[in-house]
């Protein structure tokens, strides 16, 4: 599976752009990979709330897609720092390291996936 590659950015507080569509390079403009919309719920938090609701989603989806690659290398020295995985006794004295360590990698097995 392939997604749009390179910084994403957003036009208009709800639309989504890259350059790099299904694969093929485009060079002159950015185009419109997605539109975040928010019908049903949204209507009834009022149109203002709604709408930031929706900008807030573009924001997310942007950030996520542009700083996945730091953060899957952030995950993977995680993983690989660790010598093999964590013991019981590990998992009791450092709790929240271990956990980090198992949500990194979840993130890894889940990024080979996608």
């Amino acid at each position: 599976m392939s997604h749009t590659k390179g910084k994403w950015t957003i036009v208009n507080d709800t639309m989504i752009f890259g350059r790099s569509v299904g694969g093929c390079q485009m060079q002159k403009e950015d185009f419109m990979i997605a539109q975040i919309r928010g019908w049903g719920h949204l209507q009834y938090l009022g149109e203002d709330k709604g709408f930031e609701i929706q900008k807030a989603n573009a924001r997310r989806i942007c950030q996520t897609n542009n700083n996945f690659d730091a953060l899957l290398d952030a995950c993977k020295t995680v993983v690989d720092n660790w010598d093999g995985e964590p013991s019981q006794s590990d998992r009791k004295a450092f709790p929240k390291l271990t956990e980090e360590y198992d949500i990194c990698k979840q993130a890894i097995a889940d990024a080979e996936k996608a």
